[in-house]
């Protein structure tokens, strides 16, 4: 881990190689929405894991509150920052999500 800190949301990249949002459980999204929309999710745990390599950041955990915050129009979220590539973020989603 580098450190737990506040990233912006524009900062973070999640496309179709990280997560596919419609395969996202509907009601635990719509649930991360309200929490978002009500200020609770500003520091949930545990925190949204992000790799991070040459000041890119790619998502790799708890993609409904990601989904959630940026539908609930936050700016930024609580994250727990490693240090790696974008295959590491996929490779980190793929064995979380057994």
């Amino acid at each position: 881990m580098i450190s737990l800190d506040y990233l912006s949301l524009l900062q973070i990249s999640a496309d179709a190689d990280l997560y596919l949002p419609d395969q996202l459980d509907p009601q635990t999204l719509r649930r991360a929405e309200l929490a978002a929309s009500r200020g609770e999710m500003w520091r949930a745990r545990p925190a949204m894991t992000v790799y991070s390599a040459d000041c890119h950041f790619w998502v790799s955990s708890h993609f409904h509150r990601y989904d959630a915050a940026l539908r609930a129009g936050c700016a930024e979220f609580w994250c727990d920052i490693k240090r790696g590539s974008k295959q590491a973020a996929i490779d980190f989603s793929r064995k979380s999500a057994t």
